[in-house]
């Protein structure tokens, strides 16, 4: 059984030890200390994934802080604030915008590695006019309908020439070229079928992004170690913000070995991935020194040898280490630090592995190692042939490729395109791979066939267009082989339309509802596209108020911000107004006020908007200033903190399980008062009835049970859960909750932040691993959307809608005692009084003979600005709310 009455009583025990803050070794409270602000520093190198080569003058950013790397690739950020997740955006000329993910640790600097790919030539295309955006050489593409995208930071329409600018990541090749760290939002980790980065600009540099209902086509193509090749996938994309993937659809696998590619549709562009979840294992061992000391703060990692993603940890003050890996796979082990250390081959397994000796890092480089030589090749002539290899060793590595021992110009990357191939170039393909201790070579073969005449293939259909009158519509075609080309209008060819487009100028209604296709061909045959519809609306409209500003409450010291949504024929202009009067460059679809004061109180704010038809006023929206929401941020914190109670409560059936997974009868549950009704499986269990250990339904109805550690639960809980294992604890379950209330007594009373009452779902993920004596559990908990919390000493209560929050625990198994405790919130996102809110951050808890130790943050936000933050420190939890800290 998931021994999750266990990690409840954990659970229980950080709140009541941690949650009311600190006090005087004689009992008396005492003012707690303002908490002092601690920073670390994250040191890096950013390289070339495609040469391994350091990249110079390349810029990283990072909570506000920028630097640049030298000569040798390398950078420093200091003065950081201490975080388990600063996401590095990192940039490069000629390359694709790439993400690195550090832990910040305080007084601390942090190693970290970024690879960027290689980004293919930008491209220009109309705003008005549908594209087809593609990267030589590769499979990827990006189909985009016109009139489709808007700047991203105001939600203008794009308008004029566009540039895009198209990265196809192949962590077959490379995992590291991957963003992130191969992390999910929801916790688990992925392992990667492809990547392709989309950066879409305007003529003035501002970042293009899909506006609201419009989508685009991907093809992702497929790179991946694994010899299982999934026919659809979830699609994930990566979040800037937080450095984690997000699940966001599905993609189908097509085309022919070896250009397939996996397709989808997405509703904005950012780094997409054809991603499937991975069940992990973890490594465990030791890194040495040079000269056998313990190599300490230092990054080891695991890189999938038949799948494609990476693992990492940092050494402890032992030098220990706990790096994950995909379950049953086979990775390669090593450390990146200094001059790196060895490799190891670790797996496959199903539990996780103890290294019996320790890592080394090296004392002088090492020769590279060819993990994935280049395969051998057939083509066809005319046709391209792409070789690649993957290798380990010494940084910088460098590649030069050969033709019959010959080598070929230019040709130093990791990978060799052989674009319109002729009977000459089949031969002997070599790869030298070389660094400052050695070298490495792989061959591969080329053979090239003859040509067999082939009707042309289509890859890109036309796309349906929507103008207004008078307006111009553009409809492309992609083809492989095509020679001629004849565009049709209802089936009937268009005189003088011969090209792989066909532009209709000055659309009028009657155009509307005609079909476009076209015929391409050659001299083996031809083929006929899908037929793209037209669709010719009205002319321009003037401007319309769809929805007007909103009265806005905000406390002094913060800003306030007001939206229009209009419509009407683009480009609309808008122009905002306080009391009447215009604000200087206020001409956006949204304002923000300058800091507030109370001398803003009841100021009316209003928006012209205009076009070329003419402009219409908003009715004015109402400015209230308040004095302050300290007392609503302070409940809100409390109720992110305690959302860890949705667990309890929604596992308190197992409350009636005894220490052996015997159901216990009522009088047992409930020794000091009060009744519980159990059913299992539908039917009610008799007491001594042993619990099962998976694929169960256990329903616990409560009627004022005093349990045996004096807490009161009154309300009904339905779990449905999947326990795998006892030692350690693995499993998974879901609750509903239905007025569960739980209340936790200290001497007779409730204490002040253990009284609550949940409803609605929320499900749990338990991993566990055992090492030695230690026992160590992760639980993530997901609410579900609408779930809520209420305090039932204070009544406010918190509505759940996204993210998740979880706790890791490290046990010793023989005294049972908690050694750590870990909180950890990950995007939490829930409203408390109409406001909405978002946190992240973690805190930590150790255990010594002065009580539980704290470190670290969670911050919480409304509308993107920092509103509160909860501090962990040696006396306990403190809330800081304007600088101003109060007593948790």
């Amino acid at each position: 059984m998931l021994k999750f009455k266990r990690w409840w009583v954990v659970c229980s025990m950080v709140l009541s030890l941690v949650g009311c803050g600190g006090g005087g070794s004689d009992g008396s409270s005492s003012p707690p200390p303002q908490p002092q602000p601690s920073t670390g520093s994250v040191r890096g190198l950013v390289v070339s994934s495609d040469t391994g080569s350091p990249l110079a003058n390349a810029t990283v950013e990072t909570g506000g802080k920028r630097a640049t790397t030298d000569a040798n690739g390398v950078f420093t950020l200091s003065d950081l604030a201490v975080t388990t997740r600063a996401v590095l955006a990192v940039r490069a000329d000629g390359y694709g915008k790439g993400f690195g993910v550090a832990e910040v640790l305080a007084n601390t600097t942090t190693p970290v590695s970024v690879r960027l790919a290689l980004a293919s030539p930008p491209q220009t295309f109309a705003a008005n006019a549908a594209a087809m955006l593609t990267a030589p050489g590769s499979a990827a593409q990006v189909q985009l309908p016109a009139d489709a995208l808007v700047v991203a930071s105001t939600g203008a329409a794009a308008t004029g020439s566009l540039t895009a600018r198209i990265t196809p990541i192949n962590p077959a090749r490379d995992p590291g070229s991957m963003p992130g760290d191969y992390t999910s939002s929801t916790g688990g980790a992925i392992e990667s079928f492809g990547a392709l980065n989309v950066e879409l600009t305007d003529a003035s540099g501002a970042r293009l992004n899909l506006k609201p209902g419009s989508t685009a086509t991907v093809r992702i193509p497929l790179a991946t170690r694994s010899a299982d090749t999934p026919a659809t996938i979830p699609l994930y994309f990566f979040n800037e913000s937080t450095g984690l993937w997000v699940q966001e659809g599905t993609a189908t696998l097509r085309g022919t070995a070896p250009d397939q590619y996996y397709e989808g549709t997405v509703t904005h562009f950012t780094v997409w991935n054809a991603d499937r979840p991975a069940e992990t294992i973890f490594v465990r061992g030791c890194l040495r020194n040079a000269d056998g000391s313990s190599a300490v703060g230092q990054q080891v990692q695991t890189e999938g040898i038949d799948y494609s993603g990476i693992g990492t940890d940092l050494t402890d003050a032992q030098g220990a280490f706990a790096v994950p890996m995909r379950r049953g796979g086979l990775a390669a082990l090593f450390s990146e630090a200094g001059l790196g250390s060895n490799s190891v081959t670790v797996g496959p397994s199903e539990t996780d592995i103890v290294l019996t000796t320790c890592l080394q890092i090296l004392a002088s480089p090492i020769a590279p190692q060819i993990v994935k030589p280049p395969v051998n090749e057939t083509a066809s002539a005319g046709g391209f042939a792409f070789f690649e290899v993957s290798a380990r060793g010494s940084q910088p590595l460098r590649y030069q490729w050969q033709f019959n021992g010959t080598n070929i110009p230019d040709a130093t990357l990791a990978y060799l395109v052989l674009p319109g191939l002729t009977a000459g170039q089949a031969g002997t393909y070599t790869v030298v791979v070389s660094n400052s201790a050695g070298s490495a070579a792989a061959n591969a073969t080329l053979t090239v066939q003859a040509t067999v005449p082939q009707a042309p293939v289509i890859f890109g259909q036309p796309v349906a267009q929507s103008v207004v009158a008078g307006a111009t519509a553009t409809f492309s075609v992609g083809a492989e082989g095509a020679d001629g080309y004849q565009w049709l209008r209802n089936g009937v060819a268009i005189a003088g339309a011969t090209g792989p487009t066909y532009t209709l100028t000055a659309a009028a209604l009657t155009d509307n509802g005609a079909a476009f296709s076209v015929v391409v061909s050659n001299a083996a045959g031809s083929a006929t596209s899908a037929a793209a519809v037209l669709t010719v609306t009205a002319a321009a409209t003037p401007p319309s108020i769809a929805t007007p500003p909103g009265n806005v409450t905000a406390a002094v010291g913060e800003r306030a911000t007001f939206s229009v949504v209009a419509t009407g024929t683009g480009p609309l202009s808008y122009q905002w107004r306080r009391n009447g009067t215009a604000i200087a460059a206020a001409t956006e679809a949204s304002y923000t006020t300058p800091t507030l004061t109370l001398a803003d109180n009841g100021a009316a704010y209003s928006v012209v908007v205009s076009n070329a038809q003419g402009s219409l006023t908003s009715a004015p929206a109402s400015l209230s200033v308040t004095a302050d929401l300290t007392a609503e941020r302070v409940a809100a914190v409390r109720l992110m903190y305690l959302s860890s109670e949705l667990f309890s409560l929604g596992f308190a059936p197992f409350e009636a399980v005894n220490d052996t997974n015997l159901i216990q009868t009522s009088a047992q549950t409930c020794p000091g008062g009060g009744s519980v009704g159990l059913s299992l499986n539908g039917a009610t269990p008799a007491a001594g009835t042993a619990l099962p250990t998976s694929a169960a339904s256990f329903v616990g109805a409560f009627r004022a049970c005093s349990t045996v550690d004096g807490d009161v639960l009154n309300g009904t809980s339905s779990v449905v859960y999947n326990g795998v294992s006892l030692e350690p604890t693995n499993g998974s379950g879901t609750a509903t909750l239905t007025n569960m209330r739980r209340t936790v007594n200290s001497a007779g009373q409730p204490t002040p932040e253990s009284d609550v009452t949940g409803n609605g779902s929320v499900g749990v993920v338990a991993i566990g691993s055992v090492a030695g004596s230690e026992e160590t559990v992760q639980i993530t908990i997901t609410p579900g959307n609408g779930a809520s919390l209420r305090n039932e000493l204070s009544g406010v209560v918190a509505a759940f809608q996204s993210g998740s929050a979880g706790f890791r625990v490290v046990t010793n198994k023989t005294s049972g005692q908690p050694s750590q405790i870990r909180q950890q919130f990950n995007a939490l996102t829930f409203s408390v009084a109409g406001v909405a809110y978002v946190c992240d951050g973690s805190l930590e808890f150790g255990l010594s003979g002065l009580g539980f130790q704290g470190t670290g943050e969670v911050i919480l936000r409304s509308g993107g600005q920092e509103v509160a933050r909860l501090v962990a420190t040696r006396d306990g939890l403190q809330i800081v709310v304007n600088g101003q800290v109060v007593p948790f």
